[in-house]
């Protein structure tokens, strides 16, 4: 085996080569790829997980025996690198259904690296030829996007919901009614599989690149129904289904259309029209879109006659229903094309309902900053009164020539129209046009689009027509008082910058430097848009840890409480064990080892995935690498020698895996069926309430009193029935009295359950009349993902385990011993006595013994405060060789001089970034922390230095939130409105409770400025004050120089 782990390795790096535009690449699991990297021991630093970023990096070897500390105990080979040979490759898990074309549509909640990975097509053929019979095969293909031309796969085309008009399918009908059908020859491959019918009410799912053009959409549904006209099939968008829209840019790609993410679209048919009903009423009510000459005016009046006199084709004028005419045109299109919402204000924006976002392809970033934006009452009631339009600054060379204000402004129109989602493709686009990095279909990061977008806005609404050029002063030598510097600096900043952004987002920052040198002190007074909060993270770790044991920890008993049938001396064991995030998944083994007693080189530490066995963690492994928030399962393995083989025991009820898998270590040589069943029971008894016996064999004496035909075993295991019997239907050719000297045994007997044979209600195999052991559940051998026999061809859903004394080495006559991988075997429960068995798999559910040292997890939870991140922010830090300051007493840069900063003064609406991307040893991190911060009252008066302006007491309105990992992920939002919190999500809107606005997942908060009484309101920047009053004294040695900076926001660098 060791030759064919390293033969697949050298084989994939040498095939895994950087894909082009033009070429197919395939989407495979993600957490399938991660046991096969496991199992041929890939390091973090393989293709596989580095093609983006390194290409194929050199081959990393490692010494077959583990962590070569010279120890011989086979056990410990096992522990680091016996991860089990994977199954054929099992894509279900991000599949969600097929296309009309039979395609594979993916989950929509899926991320890249979260879920699924992109590979080259040579390297899937390589691995389909290794794992033979898995997929489903996933093909993708590579195109350029944006105005770069970046490479892009489409792991997600546009899904199409395609509707058919009753005059498409009145023509389809007319056609086949003469003859012509539907040809096998003409149709795409796909579609010669048999298509439900179609009706006014079927929903047709189709994948489109986003290079295609509807066009081709037209061409396909004319060669699937021959002889229908292309040019006669009009395609009508119901994003919004009150007014469909015609959609006529047929020869225009997908991706320049910016439709929406899902988009849904309704064919029509046009038939010939007569000259009185081209128009109809329609023609009336869109007159302004057609040309004004008279023709268009006679056209008009004709169009008005036939409507009024009710002909074939004619619109009924008091029609308000979603119907439609013969010639396919909707008639419910009502109102004008444009906005005619012109003199909103604040109470339009207070009483508006909240709107959805489309999302236009991995948009969530953006929709996410533009609710919160919608969200802040004065900048929305600002754009909705029209007071933008005089403000507008095409001459300005920092700005978009007012294009960002103009889209952005139509946008919160149609936001606050009253429409339930609006399609916001024109801001992105102008957005990625003097963005590039925002262009494209990759994720981004929602604050840095909202820097950009404030700083647009601010630009194109500057009121500044010319900026006076500013030089720098010399420092001059008197002492002066904060207020005057502050007040002084911030007019400057006003002579250049003017907008409704400065006056709403905008603060100042203290900046203190004191060089290392000579200890000159230097402070500057900045503008600030963001404040960037860091979140103060402990080194250290806790980890849940769940340890089954191979032996009791005390005598197997009766459940000593009388509810449950054995104690708890199998259950599994919880521990918490704090460590630091440079140490390695050994250390964490060995502080088990400690805690437990049990030797470091019998313990295993696995990752689960679905409640199964996924690989198991090397040695080697980084703690920073392995998730916190992840239940690590430890086992307890016994030391065994080369003829052990290990058994993976999962739980199933009917279909789905449900529970924590067990390992057993055993010698089939020496172990029989009915130890195996005895091994089980050992382990679960404690799940099960007393009492479920006598109800099964009740109601299996009742299914054998009903069917009294004999039942036969053939040779192959089958069962052949003299009459046909239900899945639930069991037979027994034992009398009833053996039935009741077994019902009158008890439920004591832990070792040797009452016998008694059954057949399980979804097996077709039988279990011979001599072994007659009765257990609430039956073993049954399958493969890794426990749905499927791995013993036999027949698809069954697994082969039973007879509770005989078989030794298992006639069960499984190809072992694998624990150096190749393991064998398999689910629980199966039985149905009748389901509600006797408790499936909660909570780390703190009764049936799991918790250790002292879980008391850790309760004291880690002291809460991080937004008090907490101020403090951090607001500490003196010394500045490293890459970030010196020029002194201008040493005439030099010093390495070395501190820096601190301090708020000044604050805005009328407050934007905090919680920092939660970091960068550590060559890889990006996620802080995925609780922040605690206050909903209603968050005051700043702690913080803020100048004590002169109102008291900074304010209210969150809106917070963007990031839930997933580095690079991937999807941004949500929560905002206020009319007093209601709702949480949306690109197009889904959701009223929440005011508890659920606070989460880990908190990204952005948007905080207003209370409103003080008239008596106490004092104007909030030192610079609108025409006099200020003394706040402090400058320390000695300090000098104050003037700055021209403008906006500043945080950077924080998210893997893209």
């Amino acid at each position: 085996m060791k030759d064919e782990r390293l033969e697949q390795s050298k084989i994939i790096r040498e095939n895994w080569k950087e894909y082009s535009p033009g070429d197919t690449v395939n989407i495979i699991s993600a957490h399938w790829l991660k046991s096969w990297k496991s199992y041929v021991k890939y390091e973090d630093s393989s293709p596989v997980l580095q093609s983006k970023q390194n290409g194929s990096p050199q081959q990393q070897q490692q010494h077959e025996n583990g962590n070569g500390n010279g120890n011989v105990n086979p056990l410990s080979k096992s522990i680091q690198f016996d991860t089990p040979k994977p199954e054929s490759i099992n894509n279900r898990d991000i599949v969600d259904g097929k296309d009309a074309d039979g395609e594979v549509i993916i989950r929509s909640s899926c991320s890249e690296l979260e879920d699924y990975e992109i590979i080259p097509n040579a390297v899937w053929k390589l691995l389909d030829s290794w794992y033979p019979g898995g997929g489903p095969v996933i093909e993708r293909k590579v195109i350029e996007l944006g105005l770069k031309n970046e490479k892009y796969v489409e792991v997600k085309p546009i899904l199409f919901h395609i509707r058919f008009h009753q005059s498409f399918l009145t023509e389809v009908n007319a056609k086949t009614a003469t003859g012509i059908t539907e040809s096998s020859t003409t149709q795409p491959p796909q579609q010669s599989q048999q298509q439900p019918p179609l009706t006014p009410n079927s929903t047709m799912l189709y994948q489109r690149s986003r290079k295609s053009t509807l066009q081709d959409f037209k061409e396909y549904f004319s060669k699937k129904y021959p002889n229908i006209d292309v040019n006669k099939i009009m395609i009508y968008s119901e994003s919004n289904p009150l007014k469909p829209k015609l959609l006529k840019k047929y020869y225009l790609t997908l991706e320049d259309l910016k439709l929406e993410l899902d988009p849904k679209l309704r064919l029509h048919y046009q038939y010939e029209l007569t000259p009185h009903s081209k128009l109809g009423k329609l023609g009336k009510k869109f007159t302004g879109l057609f040309s004004s000459s008279s023709s268009s005016k006679k056209d008009k009046h004709s169009s008005s006659n036939s409507s009024t006199s009710g002909g074939s084709h004619g619109i009924s004028a008091n029609s308000s229903t979603n119907q439609h005419s013969q010639n396919g045109t909707p008639d419910n299109l009502t109102g004008s094309w444009e906005n005619t919402d012109t003199t909103p204000n604040k109470e339009v924006v207070l009483h508006k309902g909240a709107c959805g976002l489309t999302n236009l392809g991995n948009t969530c970033f953006m929709n996410s900053s533009i609710q919160c934006l919608a969200h802040t009452t004065p900048l929305a009631e600002y754009f909705l009164s029209n007071r933008y339009i005089g403000d507008i600054n095409k001459v300005n060379p920092l700005g978009m020539k007012g294009q960002i204000a103009e889209i952005y402004g139509k946008l919160m129109k149609d936001m606050w129209g009253g429409s339930s989602c609006v399609v916001p493709k024109n801001l992105k686009w102008i957005i990625g046009k003097y963005a590039p990095q925002f262009s494209g279909l990759s994720q981004q990061d929602s604050q840095e689009l909202l820097s950009f977008l404030l700083d647009g806005l601010h630009e194109d609404l500057n009121k500044v027509l010319k900026k006076p050029y500013q030089e720098d002063k010399p420092e001059p030598k008197e002492q002066r008082e904060d207020s005057v510097v502050a007040l002084e600096q911030w007019e400057n900043h006003l002579k250049r910058n003017q907008s409704v952004i400065v006056s709403l987002f905008q603060g100042q920052y203290k900046s203190t430097l004191v060089c290392a040198k000579c200890s000159k002190i230097s402070i500057t007074f900045d503008p600030f848009m963001f404040v960037p909060l860091p979140i103060p993270v402990p080194t250290d770790i806790i980890f849940d840890v769940l340890l089954f044991r191979c032996k009791p920890i005390e005598a197997i008993q009766p459940d000593p409480k009388g509810i449950h049938c054995i104690n708890q001396a199998m259950a599994p064991v919880r521990y918490c064990l704090k460590l630091s995030k440079i140490d390695t998944v050994e250390t964490l083994r060995v502080q088990l080892s400690k805690m437990t007693g049990i030797e470091s080189a019998c313990i295993a530490l696995a990752e689960t995935f679905r409640n199964r066995i996924q690989s198991f963690l090397n040695d080697q492994k980084y703690l920073a690498h392995v998730r916190d928030r992840d239940l690590i399962i430890a086992y307890e393995l016994p030391i065994a020698g080369e003829d052990v083989s290990r058994i993976h025991v999962m739980h199933r009820y009917k279909s789905d895996l449900l529970l924590l898998p067990y390992v057993l270590i055993l010698k089939y040589s020496e172990t029989t069926c009915k130890d195996i069943y005895r091994m089980v029971w050992e382990r679960v008894g404690h799940r099960v309430k007393k009492g479920w016996k006598s109800v099964l064999q009740q109601k299996l004496q009742a299914n054998s009193s009903s069917n009294n035909t004999p039942t036969t075993t053939t040779t192959t295991g089958t069962t052949t029935n003299g009459v046909d019997q239900s899945p639930q239907t069991f037979k027994k050719n034992n009398s009833n009295n053996t039935l009741e000297e077994h019902n009158s045994s008890g439920e004591t007997n832990i070792s040797s359950p009452t016998e008694f044979s059954q057949i399980d209600e979804d097996d077709n195999s039988s279990i011979d009349d001599s072994f007659e052991n009765l257990y609430p559940f039956v073993l049954k051998t399958t493969n890794g993902y426990g749905n499927n026999c791995d013993r036999c061809e027949s698809g069954c859903t697994g082969c039973v385990v007879e509770p005989d004394d078989r030794l298992l080495n006639s069960v499984y006559k190809t072992s694998k011993f624990w150096r190749e991988g393991c064998n398999n075997i689910v629980i199966d429960w039985r149905p009748e006595v389901n509600k006797f068995c408790e499936f909660s798999d909570e780390p703190s559910n009764p049936f799991t013994v918790q250790d002292k040292s879980t008391a850790l997890k309760g004291e880690s939870r002291s809460e991080i405060t937004l008090n907490d991140c101020f403090s951090i922010f607001t500490k003196s830090e010394k500045l490293g060789s890459n970030d010196t300051w020029y002194c201008p007493q040493c005439k030099t840069h010093i390495e070395g001089s501190t820096k601190k900063l301090e708020l000044w003064s604050a805005p009328k609406i407050l934007v905090i970034n919680l920092k939660r991307f970091s960068y550590h040893t060559h890889r990006h991190e996620k802080i995925g922390v609780y922040v605690d911060f206050p909903i209603d009252q968050l005051d700043l008066s702690k913080w803020i230095l100048n004590k002169n302006g109102p008291s900074p007491i304010y209210q969150l309105y809106a917070v963007s939130n990031h839930m997933g990992g580095v690079g991937s992920g999807h941004y949500t939002s929560c905002v206020k409105n009319r007093n209601q919190w709702f949480h949306i999500s690109d197009s889904s809107v959701q009223p929440i409770e005011k508890s659920k606005v606070k989460s880990n997942e908190a990204y952005v908060l948007f905080y207003e400025l209370i409103k003080q009484p008239p008596q106490a309101s004092i104007i909030q920047n030192p610079s609108l004050t025409t006099s200020t009053n003394n706040s402090s004294n400058n320390n000695n040695n300090t000098s104050s120089t003037t700055t021209t900076s403008t906006t500043t926001s945080s950077t924080n660098n998210v893997s893209q």
